[in-house]
């Protein structure tokens, strides 16, 4: 379990504006101190400069794909930070590559949040929201366990 500092901070690496909005928004209710970036070039400064605690990351960005800018932290010692990959494709090779990183993973569609919230509801327990509906958290968990394989 990982400790929650006393602003956690979130960086959402997301070309599409209306996810990097949701994302954002959602972030900001947990009581992340939220930040963007477009691209998996501005990604890598900016995790440089800021360290977040939080790093949501889609695999298909210009410039640096997801993958590549997770496996780059990693290769140079960048730790101690929740990643949670984010695609609208579920592949086998996306998810082995995520667990050979230790990243999660959270498909794009109408449980990305839920998805998303179970990883940090794991690893930051007292960041967790008041869900409205409680069993579809239980379930997000129940995909987030069985998607993040060994850690």
């Amino acid at each position: 379990m990982m400790q929650v500092p006393a602003s956690p901070r979130m960086l959402i690496v997301d070309d599409d504006p209306s996810i990097v909005r949701f994302l954002a928004n959602r972030g900001a209710q947990l009581g992340f101190e939220v930040e963007v970036a477009t691209d998996g070039l501005q990604a890598l400064v900016m995790v440089g400069r800021s360290r977040p605690d939080l790093l949501i990351v889609d695999v298909k960005l210009p410039k640096v794909d997801g993958l590549s800018l997770c496996a780059c932290l990693v290769r140079n010692g960048v730790d101690g930070m929740l990643t949670i990959v984010i695609s609208g494709y579920e592949t086998p090779e996306t998810i082995a590559l995520c667990t050979a990183i230790g990243a999660s993973f959270a498909k794009k569609g109408p449980n990305l949040w839920a998805d998303i919230e179970a990883a940090i509801v794991e690893a930051y327990p007292t960041v967790a929201s008041r869900p409205t509906e409680p069993e579809a958290l239980r379930s997000a968990q129940q995909r987030f366990t069985h998607r993040k394989g060994t850690r």
